[in-house]
């Protein structure tokens, strides 16, 4: 690949699995042969760290502060380069315009190294979340089949594409009872959109919910699920494969 492909990963809500899908999407994508970083703009409440079993040690608020180089705050893991923005409420004390010129200053360095960049957003709609936005190529929306996931991310859509009507939305759902359950989803968010919208959503795969997620969540295991389960290891399997895809006939997503 000759330049990076930027996916986001947002919602309305929290506790829907974004950070969940992006870094085991991270390791999929590296296993078959691609250079990915991974950036957790989760301000914070940034978790990305845990799946990885990594212990943060700079952040971007650190290269803000001169505390670090741009090259301390890059975790080269064996599943991606990761890159922590905030891992506590330091960001506080620096305001959007900064934080935001040292993201740019960061995502033209990446794009250097690098054939994919995912960007976990943290919920709702912070003003990191609409650079985000701003900057990917493509906007993966996290659903749960839950009324107030759907709407939320409804009302995130309906912003978007009142600034720019051919915004380009990809929709994932998570914590499926079974194909036929996540397609239902897939299909009530879809037919909102377009009832009201008048806009189509890409659905891109699903994610099942099963207990080997929890419990392997609650001992810090996440990259091991899908190597112990097979049906989720085929679902990011598609996933990983439909995300580079994708790239084939990539549109700049630029909502500003």
């Amino acid at each position: 690949m000759n330049d990076s492909t930027i996916f986001g990963f947002l919602s309305g809500k929290g506790g829907v699995g974004k950070s969940f899908i992006a870094s085991n999407l991270a390791t999929e994508i590296t296993k078959k042969g691609y250079k990915v970083a991974v950036i957790d703009c989760d301000l914070g409440f940034s978790n990305i760290s845990t799946f990885l079993n990594r212990k943060v040690n700079f952040t971007v608020i650190d290269w803000i502060k001169q505390r670090a180089s741009l090259n301390d705050i890059i975790d080269i893991t064996p599943q991606c380069s990761l890159i922590t923005v905030s891992n506590n409420f330091d960001h506080n004390s620096v305001n959007n315009e900064t934080l935001l010129n040292a993201l740019d200053q960061l995502l033209n360095h990446l794009k250097l190294n690098y054939d994919f960049i995912l960007i976990d957003s943290p919920a709702g709609t912070p003003p990191i979340a609409f650079w985000i936005l701003d900057v990917s190529n493509f906007s993966n929306l996290v659903l749960i089949d839950e009324p107030t996931s759907i709407s939320d991310v409804y009302r995130l859509c309906k912003y978007v594409f009142n600034v720019k009507s051919d915004y380009r939305f990809n929709a994932i759902i998570n914590q499926t009872k079974n194909e036929t359950d996540g397609l239902n989803t897939y299909d009530k968010f879809k037919k909102l959109v377009e009832k009201f919208l008048k806009k189509e959503i890409l659905y891109l795969g699903q994610v099942y919910q099963k207990e080997i997620i929890a419990d392997y969540l609650k001992i810090n295991q996440c990259l091991q699920i899908i190597e112990d389960d097979k049906e989720i290891k085929n679902q990011f399997h598609i996933l990983s494969k439909n995300i580079i895809e994708l790239t084939q006939n990539s549109i700049t997503n630029v909502i500003g």
